[in-house]
């Protein structure tokens, strides 16, 4: 790769990564997860604004006035606690400060996560890439957990190992070192998990129009609001982990039990064959607008997206219908 061609995509992602701005969720007295994910951010080169939590412990969900709890009933199968809501009202908070910034995007982080080294380098060529080829198609995208279900590969993105968060370290020897390779992936089932979620102002000001009255815990509601909209993005593998053993969301065996167990359970049914089914509709249906190239998609050594071609689009489409026809088939004469 020549000289020039470097600085350029290195110019792109810098440029990609001043749009963004970062938000940690951190409650008053966690003074000891946030010292952990200040240097975790400072280590990936990352400023970030702290964002109060909402306490929900100790408290009841019905002591939050955005809180409809016969929704929450009716379509999920049981009352949320105070932590859920909490948890949902702080991430709200997040959405409204970043719409009252100039950010054009906005990174949410729970105070618990773990990220990698390359995390910096990695986000600015995912920032790249999205506003080169898949601008106002999407509203969030989630970091911490990946999608396997109805989903479809969009782009590849190799980064080397050892190369840190600086692109400047970025050259031609290094694509013959190993690399960790994580695809962005159209998520119409959309992962569990809100602990690292990126937002666009579209999407932001859309959840916050959604959002009136709660019933469902966030990443629930999210996972519905996608499968719906077919706006939600994932990575895969997922590049930020979480520290599960430090949080504050917990379901005891004994709380469980205090419900009707029968109703959640054909709730929570119903909504996955509804959220299936909805997702599957837009993965049978997912087709890029365009066809960029019939390969690499300005292929680097650091960063390589694939897109498909015309061709295999087409067939892939075929192949996914066939295979539905055929699973309903299968399905019909078991019935029958």
């Amino acid at each position: 790769m020549t000289p020039s061609l470097l600085s350029d995509q290195n110019s792109s992602v810098s440029q990609s990564l001043d749009a963004l701005g970062v938000w940690i969720v951190n409650l008053a007295d966690c003074h000891r997860r946030l010292a952990q994910v200040t240097e975790e951010l400072e280590r990936a080169d990352l400023p970030f604004q702290r964002v109060q939590a909402v306490d929900g412990r100790g408290v009841l969900a019905t002591s939050f006035p955005e809180y409809h709890n016969q929704l929450a009933l009716r379509r999920y199968g049981r009352p949320l606690s105070g932590s859920e809501m909490g948890c949902f009202l702080s991430h709200r908070r997040c959405a409204q400060q970043f719409l009252s910034s100039n950010a054009q995007l906005a990174l949410v982080l729970e105070d618990d996560v773990r990220i990698p080294a390359d995390f910096r380098l990695l986000l600015g060529r995912l920032l790249s890439w999205l506003e080169e080829h898949y601008q106002n198609q999407w509203d969030v995208l989630n970091l911490g957990n990946p999608s396997h279900k109805f989903s479809r590969q969009l782009a590849e993105f190799r980064i080397p190992l050892g190369t840190g968060n600086s692109t400047n370290q970025l050259d031609s020897s290094a694509c013959v070192a190993s690399c960790n390779s994580y695809r962005l992936m159209a998520a119409h089932y959309f992962p569990l998990g809100t602990f690292a979620v990126l937002w666009n102002r579209r999407g932001a000001q859309a959840f916050l129009d959604s959002t009136q009255s709660i019933y469902a815990p966030v990443d629930q509601f999210l996972r519905d609001w996608c499968a719906r909209t077919g706006r939600g993005l994932a990575v895969d593998p997922a590049p930020i982990g979480v520290d599960r053993s430090q949080s504050f969301i917990r379901h005891r065996l004994r709380d469980r039990l205090s419900h009707n167990l029968l109703h959640y359970w054909a709730v929570k049914n119903l909504r996955l064959i509804r959220n299936q089914f909805a997702a599957r509709q837009k993965w049978l249906t997912d087709f890029p607008p365009v066809t960029i190239g019939t390969g690499p998609c300005n292929a680097t050594p650091q960063t390589q997206c694939y897109l498909p071609t015309a061709s295999s689009l087409q067939l892939q489409g075929q192949d996914r219908i066939a295979s539905a026809i055929t699973v309903d088939s299968a399905r019909s004469r078991q019935s029958a």
